[in-house]
């Protein structure tokens, strides 16, 4: 006949054990935590605005005074009313991008602030 011969380990909880030793890292990401040397991203506020505004004709730059005194980064323009598809500077370092057709109907416009007109890379117009 066999003996069984039983054994058990005896488990305790110490103050002192391997998890709080100086060497050992957090069980944390170890992304844009300070103290490893990694800066974190500052939050920044980003203001979108849409405006119907009928005609845009002589009234470019009251339009970026309005986007500059309510801090708009980027704003999207409808019922423009011009025939062209080109892009102008409108003052305050807001740049209109707009597409245009035959007709005075269904124009369109995007105004974008001066932190990003720099970083539009293509711009590709099309009509429906």
């Amino acid at each position: 006949m066999m003996d069984q011969v039983s054994t058990t380990a005896q488990a305790r909880a110490s103050s002192r054990s391997n998890a709080y030793l100086p060497h050992l890292s957090s069980a944390s990401s170890q992304q844009g935590l300070p103290r490893n040397g990694r800066a974190q991203l500052k939050k920044q506020a980003f203001r979108v605005a849409t405006l119907n505004i009928r005609t845009l004709t002589g009234r470019g730059r009251e339009l970026a005074n309005l986007l500059r005194r309510g801090r708009v980064n980027v704003a999207s323009l409808q019922e423009t009313q011009w025939k062209e598809a080109k892009a102008k500077e409108l003052g305050d370092g807001y740049k209109l991008l707009y597409n245009g057709g035959p007709s005075g109907q269904n124009k369109v416009g995007v105004i974008n602030c001066n932190e990003l007109k720099g970083k539009v890379v293509d711009v590709q117009r099309f009509s429906d």
